[in-house]
C-alpha cells in the first residue's frame, strides 16, 4: 500500500524538466523527440543531386548501363558522381588517418522498401520494374508504359503507406507541376 502512496506523488514536470518524488526535486535531462520526417544524418534526403552532372557528364549514366544492379548501388552512385557528398566526407576527415571514408566504405541510408528516394534538391527517383516481372516476394507490381498526347506515361507502385497526401506524393505532384508550368513558358511565343 505504501508503494502505491508512492507512485500517487511521483510527478513529472514536463514544463521545467523536474521530476519530484516524495517532496524531492532532481533535475533530468530530456532529448526532445526528432521532428517529423527529419532526415538521419548520411541519408539520401540531405544529399543534393548534381542531374546534369549526374546524366551528361563524362561519367553520366544516360544510356548507360551501371556495374550493378539493385537500389543500394543506385543510391551510393548517384552520390558519389553527382553530389559532393564524399568529397566533404573526406575533407572533414583528412587529419584521421584511421578513419576510412573512402567511397566504398561511406554508406548512405535510405528506405530499400520504399518506390522511390527523395533527395536534398527535389530530385526524385521512382524505383520501376524494367522487363522482368519483380519477385514474387515484392508481390506482382508490373510497370505498364505507353505514349499520350506526346508524352512517355507509366503507372508506378510506390508501396502500401504512399497515398496522395504523402509528403513525398506531394513533392512530386508540385515537382511535376512547376515542371509544366516552366515548359509552357517556354512554348509561348516571344513579343
Amino acid at each position: 500500500n505504501n508503494n502505491n502512496n508512492n507512485k500517487k506523488k511521483r510527478i513529472i514536470n514536463t514544463t521545467t524538466n523536474n521530476h519530484t518524488n516524495n517532496g524531492t526535486t532532481r533535475r533530468f535531462k530530456t532529448t526532445p523527440p526528432p521532428p517529423p520526417n527529419e532526415a538521419a544524418p548520411h541519408s539520401a534526403r540531405r544529399i543534393s543531386l548534381d542531374v546534369h552532372r549526374l546524366l551528361f557528364d563524362q561519367e553520366g549514366v544516360l544510356g548507360r548501363p551501371l556495374a550493378r544492379t539493385g537500389k543500394a548501388f543506385c543510391v551510393h552512385e548517384s552520390a558519389r558522381l553527382a553530389s559532393d557528398y564524399f568529397r566533404r566526407r573526406n575533407d572533414d576527415d583528412d587529419d584521421d588517418d584511421d578513419n576510412n571514408t573512402t567511397p566504398n566504405s561511406t554508406t548512405i541510408s535510405f528506405n530499400k522498401y520504399s518506390g522511390c528516394q527523395e533527395w536534398a534538391n527535389d530530385v526524385l527517383y521512382l524505383w520501376v520494374n524494367l522487363g522482368a516481372p519483380p519477385p514474387p516476394s515484392q508481390g506482382v507490381h508490373k510497370n505498364e508504359f505507353w505514349e499520350e498526347e506526346g508524352r512517355q506515361m507509366m503507372t508506378w507502385y510506390g508501396g502500401r503507406r504512399l497515398h496522395e497526401g504523402s509528403p513525398v506524393i506531394q513533392k512530386l505532384i508540385r515537382v511535376g507541376q512547376q515542371q509544366e508550368r516552366q515548359e509552357q513558358r517556354q512554348e509561348q511565343p516571344q513579343p
